[in-house]
Order: C-alpha cells, then sequence, then structure tokens
C-alpha cells in the first residue's frame, strides 16, 4: 500500500473515531454483548461462520507457533470467533478482546477490523496507528468479506505483537478472503445451475478455477474453460468419461459427500502423467426437483500461491542485501560489484572462502538483487544432515515413504525453493551418491520425490558455497568432475578477513552498535591497543570469529583483550582473559566441552567434528542430544 495511503486511511479513521468520542486510554470496548445476545448474532452469522471455518483451519495450520490469533467479525464488527496461539488468545482476552465484542470504529477507535468497514477495503494497523493505547502493541491485517452483492457481511483479520509486523501477513488475509470470496461465488454458482445452467456455464467459463459438473453414473457432464486449460485437454474429449479417471479417490470423496459430509479444500493431485501440480478440491452434492438421483459439482485451484504465502510468513526470505555487506577495502568492493553483476543471470554460483567470511550473506544478498527476489530463499547446510537423511531434506519425500515418514509426505528444499533460489552450504561434504543424484537435478531440471515415481519440474536458481578447495577434493575422489563444473559456472571467492584489514575496524564497530542493542548494553569503548591488536591478529575464525569476539567486549564493557594461543606459531581462537578454575571435572564435563568447543573451532561441520573427536557422526549427534548441545 502506498504510505501517503496509509497515511490518509489512518487520519481518517483517527478524525471518525474523535467524532465518536472513544477515549484514547479506553481499555476495552464500548460494546460487548450479553450472553443470550451473542448467541442470537451468532445463530445469524452461521453461514458465515460455517463458510469461512476451513479458511481459518489453514490459516491457523500455516500459522502455527507463529503467536497469531485469527479473528472473524460480521459486517458490524461484533466478534464472531477466535482461534490462534493460547498465549497471543489470552492477551487479547485481558482487554475484552473476545466473542461478542465490538471492534467497530464508534466502540473502539482505529483498529483494522473497524477502518477495514468502514474504508470498505483491505488495512494494516500496528501499534500506535491504533487510536486507543491498549492496542498499540499490536499489529492487525484484516480485509471484509463481501458477498456475491458486493456487500460486506464480516471480516478477517490476524492479530499479534507488534514485532510480528509484516506486509506478506496482509497479503495472506487478503488471499484467504478471496478464497471465501470464491467459495461464496461457488456456493451462488450450485443454485443458478438448477435454474438457467446456460446462463451458469457462461459464468464459469470466466473463473479462475477449474469446475466439473459430474452426473448421477459419476461421467463428466460439463468443464469450464478453465479446468480443460489446466489439466490442458480438449472439453470432447473427456466429456461423459468417468471422472475417476481424472480422479482416483473420487468413489472416496463421493461416498463421504452421500454421508452428508462436506470436502472443502482437500489436497489432492490429477491422475495425468503431465500434470504434477497439487490442487485444493472442493466438492459438492447437487440435487434437483426433476431428479432424485444426485449429480455433483466439483471445483479445484492451485495451491502454488497459498504455498508460497505460508512459506513467506514462516520466514523462508533472504534477510540480507548488499547494504548489508560492511567493506572498505577495494578488494572486497570490487567482489561486491561484481556479485551485483551477476546477480541476475540464472546460471549457477559457486562462493568460496574461508569459514566465516560470510559466504550465506553473500548469497542472500544475489538472490535479493535478483528478478527472484520476491519467491523463497531457502538454505541448507549438506555437511549438517547425516548422509541418510540429506536426500529427502533436498528432495522431500511421500505419503508412507518409510519409517517414521510424516503422513501425507513432506516438500524438500528444491520444492520450497522453486521459483526462487536454493543456497547449498558446505556443498564439499555432499555425499558421492547425492553428488550423482543433484547433477541429474540440474541438467534435467525436475526432482524426484523419496518413494515416488513422479518427476516434478523445478525452476530453482543454485548458488552453492564451500570452505574447501574442490580441485583437491576433486583429485582425492571426494567431490565429482563433471558436478564442479556444472556448479562453478560463475565463481565467486571471499578472501580471509587477514586478507581485507582495512574492513576490521568498520566491522567492528558495526558489531559493537549491533550486539550493544541486543543485549540492551552500553555501547562500550575499545581501547586503541586492542584495536592495534586487532589489526595484527590473524582471524582464523574471519567475521565470526571477530563478531563473537565483539560480543565478549560488550558483555564485558570493553575489559577484553587478544590472547593468542600459538601451536607451530599461528594464532588461535580468541578468548578474554578470564581466571582458569582449579576445580576438577568430571569425565562427562570434560566430554561435553569437548564436544563444544570442537563445533565452535570447525564452525558447525559435524563432519568435521565427529572425525576430529574419532568418533561416528550417529554417536556424536546422540551425545549432542544427551548433554543438550545445540549446532549453533
Amino acid at each position: 500500500m502506498n504510505p501517503n495511503h496509509q497515511k490518509d486511511i489512518i487520519s481518517r479513521s483517527h478524525q471518525r473515531s474523535k467524532a465518536f468520542g472513544v477515549e484514547k486510554e479506553r481499555v476495552y470496548s464500548k460494546k460487548i454483548l450479553p450472553h443470550h445476545q451473542l448467541q442470537r448474532i451468532l445463530e445469524n452469522s452461521n453461514s458465515l461462520l460455517q463458510l469461512s471455518m476451513p479458511f481459518i483451519e489453514n490459516i491457523y495450520k500455516i500459522l502455527a507457533q507463529s503467536g497469531f490469533i485469527i479473528v472473524l467479525t460480521d459486517h458490524e464488527g461484533c466478534i464472531l470467533y477466535i482461534k490462534g496461539e493460547e498465549e497471543t488468545v489470552k492477551a487479547a482476552h485481558e482487554i475484552n478482546m473476545i466473542q461478542g465484542a465490538y471492534m467497530d470504529e464508534k466502540s473502539i477507535g482505529t483498529n483494522a477490523m473497524g477502518t477495514a468497514i468502514s474504508e470498505d477495503m483491505a488495512v494494516q494497523i500496528t501499534a500506535k496507528e491504533h487510536f486507543v493505547s491498549a492496542y498499540h502493541k499490536w499489529t492487525c491485517s484484516a480485509a471484509p468479506i463481501h458477498n456475491c452483492k458486493g456487500e460486506i457481511i464480516g471480516t478477517l483479520n490476524l492479530t499479534a505483537d507488534k514485532v510480528h509486523v509484516h506486509p506478506h501477513t496482509l497479503g495472506l488475509v487478503i488471499s484467504a478472503v478471496q478464497a471465501i470470496e470464491h467459495h461464496l461465488k461457488n456456493i451462488d454458482i450450485q443454485k443458478q445451475l438448477v435454474n438457467s445452467q446456460n446462463y451458469a456455464f457462461a459464468l464459469m467459463n470466466h473463473l479462475s478455477f477449474g469446475v466439473f459438473a459430474i452426473d448421477e453414473e459419476d461421467n463428466i457432464l460439463w468443464a469450464n474453460d478453465t479446468a480443460c486449460r489446466i489439466i490442458n485437454i480438449k472439453r470432447s474429449l473427456i466429456i461423459h468419461k468417468p471422472f475417476i479417471e481424472l480422479l482416483k479417490k473420487w468413489n472416496v470423496i463421493k461416498h463421504s459427500l452421500l454421508q452428508g459430509k462436506q470436502y472443502f479444500d482437500q489436497e489432492e493431485q490429477f491422475n495425468l502423467p503431465d500434470i504434477q501440480d497439487r490442487f485444493f478440491f472442493n466438492c459438492y452434492k447437487m440435487k434437483s426437483e426433476a431428479h432424485d438421483r444426485p449429480g455433483f459439482l466439483v471445483t479445484f485451484h492451485a495451491i502454488n500461491r497459498f504455498i508460497q504465502l505460508a512459506n513467506k510468513v514462516s520466514g523462508l526470505k533472504a534477510k540480507y542485501s548488499f547494504d548489508d555487506i560492511i567493506c572498505k577495502s577495494q578488494k572486497m568492493k570490487e567482489i561486491v560489484e561484481y556479485a551485483k553483476v551477476v546477480s541476475n543471470n540464472p546460471s549457477t554460483i559457486l562462493i568460496t572462502g574461508e569459514s566465516g567470511t560470510g559466504k550465506e550473506v553473500f548469497a542472500q544478498s544475489i538472490h535479493q538483487a535478483s528478478e527472484r527476489r520476491e519467491s523463497n530463499f531457502v538454505a541448507i547446510n549438506c555437511g549438517a544432515i547425516p548422509s541418510e537423511l540429506i536426500e529427502s531434506e533436498l528432495y522431500g519425500y511421500e505419503d508412507g515413504a518409510f519409517t517414521g515418514a510424516k503422513k501425507g509426505g513432506k516438500q524438500g528444499k528444491f520444492e520450497l525453493a522453486n521459483g526462487g533460489t536454493i543456497f547449498l552450504d558446505e556443498i564439499g561434504e555432499m555425499p558421492m551418491d547425492m553428488q550423482v543424484k543433484l547433477l541429474r537435478t540440474i541438467q534435467e531440471g525436475y526432482i524426484v520425490k523419496v518413494g515416488g515415481n513422479q518427476p516434478i519440474d523445478i525452476n530453482t536458481r543454485i548458488i552453492a558455497a564451500t570452505n574447501k578447495d574442490l580441485k583437491v577434493e576433486i583429485d582425492k575422489g571426494n567431490f565429482r568432475l563433471d558436478l564442479f563444473y556444472r556448479l562453478n559456472v560463475i565463481e565467486i571467492n571471499i578472501p580471509s578477513l587477514k586478507d581485507r584489514r582495512d574492513d576490521i575496524i568498520p566491522l567492528t564497530r558495526y558489531f559493537l552498535q549491533l550486539k550493544a542493542q541486543k543485549l540492551a548494553k552500553s555501547l562500550p569503548q575499545i581501547p586503541d591497543s586492542t584495536y592495534e591488536e586487532m589489526l595484527n591478529y590473524q582471524w582464523p575464525g574471519n567475521i565470526r570469529e571477530l563478531e563473537n569476539f565483539v560480543e565478549k567486549a560488550v558483555i564485558l564493557n570493553g575489559q577484553v583483550g587478544i590472547e593468542k594461543r600459538i601451536e607451530n606459531n599461528t594464532s588461535g581462537p580468541l578468548t578474554p582473559s578470564i581466571p582458569h578454575s582449579t576445580r576438577i571435572k568430571t569425565l562427562q564435563e570434560v566430554e561435553k566441552d569437548s564436544i563444544k568447543a570442537a563445533i565452535n573451532q570447525l564452525d558447525g561441520n559435524m563432519t568435521q567434528v565427529a572425525k576430529a573427536l574419532n568418533i561416528g557422526r550417529n554417536t556424536l549427534y546422540m551425545k549432542m542430544k544427551k548433554y543438550q548441545i545445540s549446532q549453533d
């Protein structure tokens, strides 16, 4: 939404709030219905409740454990239903944001639900944009729900703490309301079919979703243009054909409908070799006065848009851009400019450099500077996942593919990144058998899920990264030469921190500001002598080590120096000067400390950690679980 347009909406709403005499320091809505009146409202709004419930459940699944609550109101702003995280619902109840409370502007001033009704448009109201101060901690996104006549019949709203404010939240609400309104259209279409078949056919041909009419013998009576276009088949070839040939589960669905059960927004696939997309299906039983035996109406629409929205809300977005890369050295400036030039190229990119140099920051920045910026950025650490699990992580799996598999299957990282970018970190740690499958994916442009046999076309840009010399790994037989050439179309080498010393001071000042704010501490003063030591230090852990050192400096109010550990004339990691304990540690404590130290020194590379400790990867994960050690 245009910022000026948003300001105009807020301004008009505040003026109306003042005119209604709403008090800024109010805590509760002016109008809350008693129980008997609420029941009457709920009865009158039963159709809206029943219609909206499947979509509310879908949103709740998408936003599970995200701190959001979903609120449905009627056309006057009366809350009909609330669903969401228990803690957020409890916080809402504390200000009487409950069933029967009115959220119109007259009762509570400027808020997303009331303002959406007044302005007849989707709005997002955050923090102090609310008129009443009790709501300043919230962010709310609401959209009005219209019936087929264009009249407002209610609103759908997402509310959470203001820290969760994001424009995609409003997009998710708008999509859900559009689906509800489409559902209303479907019901209206069903009624019109009985009275005016020709008019209904003409109308359905212009719908954005597919429609099938099924007769009492389970044959396809009619299909709209959208349905034929989606499945890429002429209408004449499917009319009077058994619908079960297109949808294998039809007999199960039909049985459910005949028992009076509803079938709304269920995910299914067509039984067609060239159609791999998934769709939300809605099925309705139809019965006319002239026929005792029922027919059926089936509608479907692609779920890709809903999946993309869900992924955006779930955090599959790049957060860094080239503006976040702190550099003063000429070498880094040239590398950043080169990365900007190649960002919009669809070719694969290989980012090389020592651990801690910021390879993922570059990968995210490249994604943000490309035409794929609105799609997902999905990162996976190839060295942090057990070899037996990496295929299912990358490609996903079908229902029942293996013992312990999630019911309904799971999308893999490639499918989540479809249309966007996948970042394969520590590509040098990928097992050889997976290297073969990755090479085939790059060459063929499709994936096959574990336990599946249907190829799924993907359009995913690959950015790989490694701290290893892959040419040496090729000579050792650890990495495939053909995969190296597929990945190394464009190479970006990020220098170590010791080779860009001009960046040490700017990076230190940046991290000081960042850590002080994060830890709620005052900005410490770093002595000039410490800065001189930092400029002379080799920084084997690069930017990650520098960031950790600065965090310690903030915690210790700047009273920290560099302690060098000399081993074969090389410098070890930074540690603050802290007195050593004389207490004798238990064997379990020693083992726990050794694992944590290895993870820290090897930057979370589980393969290298296991080798360094001379234990198997499974044993390592078992001990990490035992001692509650995280991989971070």
